[in-house]
């Protein structure tokens, strides 16, 4: 459920960085991409809606 949340977050910030076109953003989003799938996240407390997840290996 969360996971699809942030795909769908990962999915907005895509749309914007082609719109945008800007190459540090086009990296920092490969790179938050590859944290997504190489790593299990889990849900920071409540409270806390800065960051929805943060990585944990």
């Amino acid at each position: 459920m969360i996971l699809l949340m942030l795909l769908e977050l990962m999915v907005i910030q895509i749309i914007l960085a082609t719109l945008i076109s800007s190459p540090r953003l086009n990296i920092l989003l490969a790179l938050q991409f590859h944290m997504v799938m190489n790593s299990s996240f889990i849900p920071l407390r409540q409270g806390k809606h800065s960051r929805l997840m943060i990585p944990f290996k």
